[in-house]
């Protein structure tokens, strides 16, 4: 098992940046023009399909192991299965670190959900002079299988992200106050900042309308994001775009839940994404593919409206790291402004929004681009936002059914789907376009 407050010895920039990586995902990403019938490319899906195969076995037989007797620990370098199975012990050295005098003799859960992950908030009851520590904790750990296998697509991002990332973010997120790690079951705990008690946070919905001022708040943390590690080492254990895609491919069929979401989502997408679901998924495939020359940086991934929240200073925050990965950050800047604005905010914004935003990536260090080849990635990127949604709405067999309530996962389409045609993002990755 892995003692996750022991960073990895090094962090290799390279494993992002092939020499030729449409070589390497061809067949994961069907790029236009590649001629699928090399034996190179068929063996390479076959290896990482052969991989998956094991993972999925091998997490199979560990969470039943777990099912017959729950990880219950102490030792907060090691993952409980379930929340419940946190102990004060557990929580006294996560939380407690360098308070001798103080423990945690008692945890009183309070309220939760489940989605990807497990969240539930947590009581703490101390002895000792416990002034400083938190009363109340946010939890969020995945003890399912399909949670796991999840876990495996995405790798341990969020753990990784507040163990090795979160220090150098000047921007409104949570505090982590402990993260533990174990790889080899794809399980994860993490103890962190209770945002409601703390920063009095509101986390916003499909009701919530975002006001200028904030949309271009918005754009400033992912402008601060992406410069910050436009040129620091991203964390070992985070994956890259594209290496993430040719995963979920091999992991959970994505392309069968993409179609048939094409099918089942009726007028919430415009009748062009409908009438050609082959063209559609190019699509989706080739703005994934564009990822594999460009410079990385560190991309949130998952930046819809229901990850962000008003702090009660104003400020906007950005929470649920658990997707982060290195990649263009034109697909943070597509994905948050086609599902975080009303489609007529967006239109009348949009422009100068992206234009801020490579104004705001120039002045934080980032890989400084024109407007014009900003707003160009931006069109392309929108089919990410539509590659997250379409699985969520219509949910492949391995990953949990309830990821999002279906009234979210609608206006959410309804919202990419206004982008895509409004910025006519089947010309932006076509080769006409």
């Amino acid at each position: 098992m892995a003692d996750c407050r022991v960073p990895p010895t090094r962090t290799d920039r390279r494993r992002h940046e092939r020499a030729d990586p449409a070589r390497d995902v061809a067949l994961h990403l069907r790029p236009p023009g590649r001629d699928h019938s090399d034996d190179r490319y068929r063996v390479s899906a076959l290896a990482t399909r052969a991989r998956a195969a094991g993972t999925v076995t091998r997490l199979a037989a560990l969470h039943t192991v777990e099912r017959l007797r729950a990880v219950r620990s102490d030792d907060p370098a090691r993952v409980p299965t379930h929340v419940e199975d946190l102990t004060p012990a557990w929580l006294t050295a996560a939380i407690c670190e360098g308070r001798p005098d103080v423990r945690v003799v008692d945890v009183e859960p309070l309220d939760g959900h489940s989605g990807t992950t497990s969240r539930r908030r947590l009581r703490l009851h101390y002895e000792g002079a416990a002034a400083g520590l938190p009363e109340t904790v946010f939890t969020k750990s995945n003890p399912s299988l399909l949670q796991r296998i999840t876990q495996a697509i995405t790798g341990p991002a969020e753990a990784r992200f507040y163990l090795d990332m979160r220090e150098h973010l000047d921007l409104e997120a949570p505090h982590c106050y402990h993260a533990a790690l174990d790889t080899r079951r794809m399980a994860s705990a993490l103890v962190l900042e209770d945002l409601v008690a703390t920063r009095g946070a509101t986390f916003l919905g499909p009701a919530d309308a975002l006001y200028r001022p904030e949309a271009e708040s918005l754009v400033r943390t992912l402008a601060t994001l992406h410069g910050t590690f436009a040129h620091r080492p991203i964390s070992a254990g985070i994956k890259s775009y594209v290496d993430l895609w040719k995963d979920a491919f091999a992991l959970a069929n994505i392309e069968e839940a993409f179609t048939r979401c094409l099918r089942e989502c009726g007028d919430l997408l415009p009748a062009e994404l409908r009438a050609d679901p082959k063209r559609t998924w190019r699509a989706v495939t080739t703005s994934i593919a564009r990822h594999a020359d460009r410079p990385l940086t560190a991309l949130h991934n998952d930046v819809h409206l229901g990850n962000w929240y008003r702090a009660s200073n104003g400020a906007l925050g950005l929470c649920d790291w658990q997707a982060v990965v290195g990649g263009d950050g034109a697909r943070d800047l597509a994905y948050a402004l086609s599902t975080t604005l009303l489609p007529d905010d967006r239109r009348a914004w949009e422009h100068d929004l992206v234009a801020l935003y490579a104004e705001e990536l120039a002045r934080r260090g980032g890989h400084a681009l024109s407007t014009d080849e900003t707003f160009k990635r931006y069109r392309e990127q929108t089919w990410g936002a539509l590659a997250f949604w379409a699985p969520t709405y219509s949910p492949p067999k391995r990953m949990p059914s309830d990821m999002q309530p279906r009234e979210v996962s609608g206006e959410m389409l309804r919202r990419i789907g206004i982008t895509v045609t409004d910025l006519d993002a089947f010309a932006a990755v076509e080769p006409c376009g």
